[in-house]
């Protein structure tokens, strides 16, 4: 399948658009767009306001209201913007391109998809870059959190500059540089941390409730999607933290390197991974299946489409695949795959559940829009969305650092991986 299908949650910020493509954007967006119908609403109808709140607000000069029916939407965008820019107290604070931004953002998240998204020129830049493998900046994966504000740094890359600066996995960016962080999504977050090569970014961090300040300078990071190691016993143990653009040539890499040594198991760890680009992870389970289907797609129409196997280069070793609530996505794709095909054994907890498919589309103007497509299913037309991938063992995660002595880790899961593995090598 072509790499523009793309499975990536992100949002926000655009540049300004002329009038004319906004108009023709915006026809029928008010009767989406609740934030306009309840200003509307308040500022329009005086008794929408308690008595005791209207009570004082200073009378509106030279101006009739007549309630029309079927108002065009731009007359009625206009006489809102008319009112903001006149009395918003902190309008200053905002500017055009926010404005314009938000009317862009609200259109398309109405739909009441959080995977269909709207992106500025600068984040359609940025997602550019990730789909390559390349970017410059600090060399950290970060997460959202739920419920709170801030992002989390999962990991540093190896000799990354965050690596450098003293960054560590579980620190919470609270600030970057002068903007503090608050609802922010986490792909705007990023584009505030990545920048020119060279230049640098300040970092204000949480760390187990101590606020830490750090200095890091950008770099050209290329990601590095795919970690393995032989584990006793002739076990090979991949880890792939997303599926990218150099992922699948990362994981054959991985493999070769592991059969060299005589590899005669394998797990792979898609724990936290979040997903990434469908076509990569069908082809590298081309690279491990029998013959038959891998997955599956349905969209609006009810056209169904099917990546199969041939069944040539299908792994003849036991395999063990780890996943989590956080394993979402593309991940999904591949644990469904091999449990369904009976060639994995699935340990953790049940995946995150997301099961749709994104498809980009480039707007004229740079930003661009990610839009639900289809709903893809396992090769027995098993269903995950809301309901993720069910491991066939589950194992709560239970993973403890001894600070005593930081190479002591306790993981859980993994340990019954191994010990399941070592039970199929007997």
């Amino acid at each position: 399948m072509d790499d523009r299908w793309i499975d990536e949650v992100e949002n926000r910020k655009t540049k300004e658009m002329n009038r004319v493509f906004r108009r023709g954007v915006l026809i029928g967006t008010l009767t989406t767009l609740l934030f306009a119908i309840t200003l509307a609403m308040v500022l329009f109808i005086g008794n929408v306001l308690p008595a005791d709140l209207s009570a004082g607000l200073p009378a509106e000069e030279g101006r009739e209201f007549q309630r029309i029916e079927n108002l065009d939407p731009m007359v009625k965008l206009d006489e809102i913007e008319q009112i903001l820019r006149e009395e918003f107290l902190f309008i200053d604070e905002v500017s055009d391109e926010e404005l314009m931004d938000g009317i862009f953002s609200g259109f398309v998240g109405a739909l009441g998809d959080p995977y269909t998204v709207y992106f500025n020129q600068e984040v359609t830049r940025q997602l550019a870059e990730n789909r390559q493998g390349s970017f410059y900046g600090i060399g950290a994966h970060l997460r959202q959190i739920p419920d709170r504000s801030g992002a989390e740094i999962v990991r540093t890359f190896e000799g990354s500059p965050a690596e450098a600066a003293g960054l560590m996995s579980g620190d919470i960016i609270i600030q970057v540089d002068d903007r503090i962080i608050t609802d922010q999504d986490i792909h705007e977050i990023v584009s505030w941390i990545r920048g020119e090569d060279g230049t640098t970014v300040e970092l204000t961090v949480d760390r187990d409730g101590e606020e830490l300040f750090f200095i890091v300078e950008r770099a050209n990071i290329q990601f590095q999607t795919v970690t393995h190691e032989m584990l006793e016993g002739n076990i090979g143990y991949i880890i792939v933290e997303e599926f990218g653009a150099l992922t699948g040539e990362q994981f054959d890499e991985a493999m070769a390197e592991l059969e060299a040594q005589g590899m005669e198991g394998l797990i792979v760890d898609l724990r936290f991974n979040p997903g990434g680009q469908l076509g990569v992870v069908v082809e590298m389970l081309r690279n491990l299946l029998p013959e038959g289907v891998i997955v599956s797609m349905e969209d609006v129409h009810g056209n169904v489409s099917v990546e199969s196997s041939d069944g040539r280069n299908a792994f003849d070793r036991p395999m063990v695949v780890l996943v989590n609530e956080f394993s979402a996505s593309a991940s999904e794709i591949f644990a469904g795959a091999v449990q369904d095909h009976g060639v994995a054994t699935i340990v953790g907890t049940t995946t995150f559940g997301k099961a749709l498919v994104q498809r980009p589309f480039t707007l004229s103007d740079g930003s661009s829009m990610h839009v639900t497509i289809a709903e893809y299913f396992t090769p027995n037309r098993q269903r995950i969305s809301e309901t993720g991938i069910i491991p066939d063992v589950e194992v709560e995660f239970d993973f403890q650092q001894e600070f005593e002595n930081e190479d002591d880790i306790i993981d859980a899961q993994l340990d019954k991986a191994i010990e399941i593995m070592l039970g199929k090598l007997r």
